[in-house]
């Protein structure tokens, strides 16, 4: 018994080496796909990370407005000035025509507007009747200062304050320096970029494949892209972006039906994305066209199918989808705050009061936060007007 008993220990031995010793083997033999696990562990680690990275970014912007962006009263009230808004015929531009103009009313200076056009030979005829009348300031919006270089420096020779918004070059053309201002510059615009990303995948994670629209025209808007692509890339090495051009002449017209267009040539899309809001004005029609419905936040994707619709800036008109569920989220621009800005900078100029006005007020909007009337716009702050008309009393010396 005792040499039976010795011989099965022996072979519960060698069984357990053997056993053991192919283990080993086989852990040589699948030495990547152990490699590969642990890769997906620490991918999935990773992803996690990105994520409450992305979450914590757009948290900020979720439910409540950014800060006021100005703070210091005017010296005194700028009764008495003139200003000169120069209209470069998009629909954006008439909106803050419309809205600096109600801002210099309430100032209590002088508005005259000319109108542009998408021409450079426009644009010069523009601001060379702008020069003739010789404001005390002017306001330019989303005009690209290489188109107006001699008009510009004709300003400044004539010590005219210039007020800009939508530009992304205001260093090169010291549209950033006293008595100078930009609002709606290039950190507003990377930011923007940046947290468009950050949305993006904070509610889609991998699964997003994405279409990036923008404006060559604009220079803004290839500044978001830049910005936009970076940021996916560091969240998610893996999601796909795509980008097409919208030409500036299309918007509001063609466009929608470029980019559907191009959502069909690529079904596996589940996500459009804008550099500016207005490229999608009209879309829901063309959508519902081609058989393609707008997911809600939280709702699943279908590539192709159903996507998301994401972008900033949003017009009446994008407000109006919002709340009728055919546009997923905006990262809205305070328009109304933007043009008060605006007509706050150039007053400041003439004055010679150096005050930066902090970044534009932004909030990320989906349909539920579109409590009042789409047709007037968003704004964070009801109460703006009265604030600005508080700055403008004076005394702040």
């Amino acid at each position: 018994m005792r040499g039976l008993r010795s011989r099965r220990l022996s072979l519960l031995a060698a069984t357990l080496i053997s056993a053991l010793a192919i283990a080993a083997c086989g852990g040589d033999d699948e030495d990547g796909g152990a490699d590969s696990a642990a890769g997906s562990g620490t991918e999935t680690t990773q992803s996690a990370e990105n994520k409450q990275r992305a979450e914590q970014a757009i948290a900020e912007f979720t439910g409540k407005p950014s800060p006021f962006p100005v703070e210091e009263p005017l010296k005194r009230r700028p009764e008495g000035l003139s200003m000169a808004f120069m209209d470069c015929g998009t629909p954006i531009c008439g909106l803050f025509r419309q809205l600096t103009s109600g801002a210099a009313k309430a100032m209590g200076v002088e508005f005259t507007s000319v109108k542009g056009g998408a021409t450079g030979e426009a644009l010069n005829s523009a601001f060379d009747s702008i020069l003739e009348r010789k404001p005390d300031a002017v306001i330019a919006p989303a005009v690209d200062p290489v188109q107006w270089q001699r008009q510009l420096q004709a300003f400044k020779d004539q010590g005219i304050p210039v007020a800009v918004t939508g530009i992304v070059n205001e260093s090169e053309y010291g549209l950033d320096e006293p008595p100078n201002a930009t609002v709606l510059g290039r950190e507003h615009t990377e930011r923007v970029g940046k947290l468009m990303a950050d949305w993006v995948y904070a509610k889609y994670g991998e699964e997003a494949n994405i279409q990036f629209s923008w404006v060559p025209e604009l220079a803004f808007s290839a500044v978001a892209r830049d910005a936009f692509g970076a940021e996916m890339k560091s969240l998610c090495p893996s999601c796909k972006v795509r980008n097409i051009k919208i030409g500036v002449a299309t918007l509001g017209n063609r466009a929608p039906q470029t980019i559907v267009s191009d959502l069909q040539a690529n079904p596996d899309t589940n996500v459009l994305v804008a550099s500016v809001s207005e490229q999608f004005n009209g879309l829901p029609a063309a959508l519902r066209t081609a058989g393609v419905t707008v997911a809600k936040p939280g709702e699943p994707l279908e590539a192709g199918k159903k996507v998301a619709v994401v972008a900033s800036g949003a017009t009446p008109t994008n407000l109006q989808y919002l709340r009728d569920g055919q546009q997923t989220v905006d990262l809205a621009v305070d328009f109304p705050i933007v043009s008060w800005t605006l007509v706050d900078a150039a007053a400041r100029g003439v004055l010679e009061q150096d005050s930066t006005p902090g970044l534009p007020v932004i909030q990320f909007l989906t349909g539920e936060d579109i409590k009042g009337d789409p047709s007037r716009g968003w704004t964070g702050y009801p109460d703006f007007a009265e604030r600005f008309a508080n700055l403008w009393q004076g005394g702040g010396e």
